[in-house]
């Protein structure tokens, strides 16, 4: 059975992959912005962390979204940030 912290966590690691896979385009043309992810696709680039972490609430819900500072080591990946 897989709960929904299983989910999310898949989620967390795929969306890194998807970070890491566009890092040095993302560094390139965004750097110090925030990105919104979810499904191993980069939804959205915002300029601000906190606008990106509630679009992602509001569209998505907690868990199932990432949301990465273009340019520094991976620090957030939602609710599953300490599992990754």
């Amino acid at each position: 059975m897989t709960t929904r912290a299983d989910q999310g966590l898949k989620q967390a690691r795929e969306n890194l992959k998807a970070y890491e896979e566009h890092r040095a385009e993302l560094e390139a043309k965004h750097l110090g912005k925030t990105v919104l992810l979810r499904n191993r696709r980069l939804v959205e680039i915002f300029d601000d962390y906190d606008d990106a972490f509630f679009t992602g609430c509001e569209k998505y819900g907690l868990g199932s979204f990432s949301v990465q500072l273009i340019g520094e080591k991976a620090a957030c990946f939602g609710a599953m940030t300490p599992y990754i």
